[in-house]
């Protein structure tokens, strides 16, 4: 009975694993692991301790703030381009971090922030597995397809990044174009061709600017080598490439701007994440307890499948065998493809990353390298990559087939050590949800709205000067990636400042009443008591204690200091005003002598003022704040200040021209190869039956 029950379950796994069990294999391909591989990655909130699996500094700092902000100017009838209440003022348009237009952003308006990122969390790691096991199907079969499909998404240099907004779709979205453009090139149609123009604008408005700009240059690579000689079809596909670039055009511009001014580029991230030549190439192959953002682990059984991978690759291309794969696999031609994508898009890349990573005063030496983190070179070309660990797992089922134990062995061993990292990254942030909050909570009540506080210690990773903005409390600590350079340097020159957190942030450091007045500073929060605050006079508000050891303390300046204020030597602050998404409304009272006006926000380029309606110059105080001049005049004016680097006509009809000139092209190619198709024409591809 139980040789009788032993010979049934390898007849099972034989069906599950052998050409009659294709339909079991989709369904754990396509539905199984992928929502496995999902619940794994948020599965740390089910435990009922409340801590939840989200990054405690990014998020909590940015997404969390920003992204509400944002969507209610929608909600409020404006795009969305600065946040006010931030970093004396920080750019949306153009700004790496928000992404408001991003599909997986949308989440957050029915959402809470918390359970906003759980969503997509669970959303993207199983639409990012399904989109990457069908990339790989292509060349595999289905559970070999699933099986690079996790190596690709589990990947730590990715995965740490998973945990962010702005970063956590790239494979899905990336994946997506890697595959329309591949249904495009096999067979271009129109409405083939605005499938592949929506997942074009998904890939640009979905992932960081950063991220799509390393994607890009992946993107055209991976259409030459595919297109061969089919220069018509590949000029259709960049066409719609070019006509997706209109609509986001603004946005990268806006960026380039803003970081040819930031105090970022000066940042050597290279010697910032440098780690020991002897523990970088160990860690390839064993991973240690922490979890830097360098980490490039593959671990030894993948990297043991990539080399066997690669040479056998290498022997069959020398071979010049027809039939490369074995019985019922791949063609030649299709082959031959697989070799091109694996060499020159996943070898050459992942080798340049762990030369840069072994050397790093090599992209320290080069501008535009120094301040990035080369790794993130490893999202877009480790599916290329694992093209070899999948050649070499074919291989082995295969050989395999007759023992389907020997397979699993080979599964069991690989995924497990790969698995063990994943489970560890995927729990490496918890936090709980009032820590995403502002604390303490209740200094809140006594913070007047739309007034700026002053953090007086590192913001990372706490971050109350920006958690502060759900409450309408505007910041002033420098956390964001795009760090205003001239005014850092001139707060440096001052000491009015101190640099934190490996010089990627600032915070304020102590000083008088009056001098922190000019900055529109009213609060100021700090760990522990600060006496000298007292002295100089600011008023202490309220003070959190902790065993009778006081934790944080509020003080207030004695002056009714506000974000505008008329200039001179003892400025004026104005007190009624109002701060609604990209504008500002203050009204200024009689003055029988023109006066300087102050807003104690950033003078970017970009931003309008008007007076009564008419239009003012927008000039820099020596703080380098917004400062207008107005006239005299017997009775009261309306000062309004609109920050508009591009009009949202401009923003819209971009969108618009776009869309326009997509169809156009979607048109023209149906015309085309309707024309082609009616004459009996074989220039419409056949697609991958034809090979």
């Amino acid at each position: 009975m139980h040789a009788a029950l032993l010979k049934a379950r390898i007849v099972d796994w034989r069906a599950l694993f052998g050409s009659t069990g294709r339909g079991w294999q989709l369904l754990l391909a396509y539905v199984v692991i992928p929502l496995l591989t999902g619940y794994c990655v948020i599965s740390r909130a089910f435990q009922g301790d409340g801590l939840l699996p989200i990054d405690t500094g990014d998020e909590p700092a940015e997404t969390f703030i920003q992204l509400p902000l944002a969507q209610a100017q929608l909600a409020a009838g404006d795009l969305p381009k600065i946040n006010l209440f931030n970093n004396f003022g920080t750019p949306i348009l153009g700004e790496p971090v928000v992404y408001p237009f991003a599909l997986h952003a949308w989440s957050y308006a029915v959402f809470r922030p918390v359970v906003a990122m759980l969503v997509n969390k669970f959303c993207l790691a199983v639409l990012s597995m399904v989109i990457l096991t069908v990339f790989f199907s292509r060349y595999f079969l289905p559970l070999i397809s699933s099986f690079c499909a996790f190596l690709t998404f589990s990947s730590p240099a990715f995965f740490y990044f998973f945990q962010n907004h702005p970063h956590q779709g790239a494979l899905f979205y990336y994946g997506l174009i890697l595959v329309a453009l591949r249904w495009f090139l096999d067979g271009p149609t129109a409405a083939r061709g605005f499938w592949l123009y929506a997942t074009f604008l998904f890939f640009f408005l979905s992932v960081g600017i950063n991220g799509a700009l390393l994607g890009t240059g992946f993107v055209l690579a991976y259409a030459l080598l595919v297109a061969g000689r089919r220069w018509k079809t590949l000029g259709w596909a960049l066409g719609l490439w070019g006509a997706t670039g209109v609509a986001v055009y603004p946005h990268f511009l806006e960026f380039f701007r803003l970081a040819a001014a930031s105090a970022r580029k000066d940042l050597d991230y290279q010697s910032l994440t440098s780690v020991n030549r002897w523990e970088l190439i160990k860690g390839l192959f064993f991973r240690g307890d922490q979890v830097p953002q360098s980490d490039i682990f593959y671990s030894a059984p993948v990297i043991a499948l990539i080399a066997g991978g690669l040479g056998w690759a290498i022997f069959k291309l020398c071979s010049a065998s027809h039939n490369p794969l074995g019985s019922g696999a791949m063609s030649e031609r299709r082959f031959r493809e697989l070799c091109r994508l694996l060499f020159i898009l996943g070898l050459v890349p992942c080798l340049a990353v762990i030369a840069c990573r072994l050397h790093p005063d090599l992209p320290a030496a080069v501008p535009l390298l120094k301040a990035v983190n080369v790794p993130r070179i490893l999202w877009f070309s480790d599916a290329f990559l694992l093209l070899a660990a999948g050649l070499a797992a074919n291989a082995v089922y295969q050989a395999a087939r007759p023992h389907p134990v020997l397979w699993i062995v080979l599964l069991v061993i690989t995924l497990g050590a790969r698995y063990a990292a994943f489970r560890a990254q995927a729990e490496f942030f918890c936090v709980t949800e009032s820590y995403t909050l502002f604390q303490p909570a209740e200094f809140l009540q006594d913070m007047k709205p739309y007034t700026r506080l002053a953090t007086l210690f590192d913001p990372f990773p706490l971050s109350q000067d920006t958690k502060a903005n759900h409450n309408g409390i505007l910041g002033s600590a420098g956390r964001s990636i795009i760090l205003d350079k001239t005014f850092r340097d001139y707060l440096l020159k001052r000491k009015l400042i101190e640099l934190g957190y490996h010089g990627m942030t600032y915070f304020f450091l102590p000083a008088p009443p009056e001098v922190l007045a000019r900055f529109g500073i009213r609060y100021c929060l700090t760990s522990g008591r600060e006496d000298q605050l007292a002295e100089w006079g600011w008023r202490p508000l309220v003070i959190m204690q902790d065993a009778g050891r006081p934790v944080f303390a509020l003080y207030g300046n004695p002056a009714e200091v506000t974000p505008l204020y008329i200039a001179g030597p003892q400025p004026e602050f104005l007190q009624r005003y109002r701060l609604a998404g990209n504008a500002i409304e203050a009204e200024l009272p009689p003055r029988t002598s023109a006066y300087e006006v102050v807003a104690t926000f950033l003078a970017r380029p970009g931003w309008k003022a008007f007076i009564n309606g008419k239009p003012m110059r927008v000039e820099s105080s020596e703080e380098h704040f917004i400062r207008i001049r107005a006239e005299p005049s017997p009775s009261g004016q309306k000062l309004f200040l609109k920050y508009e680097p591009y009009g949202n006509a401009w923003l819209l009809g971009c969108v618009g021209f776009s869309l326009a000139g997509a169809g156009v092209l979607c048109w023209l190619l149906g015309r085309s190869y309707h024309g082609c198709a009616a004459c009996g024409s074989p220039a419409r591809n056949a697609g991958p039956g034809a090979e």
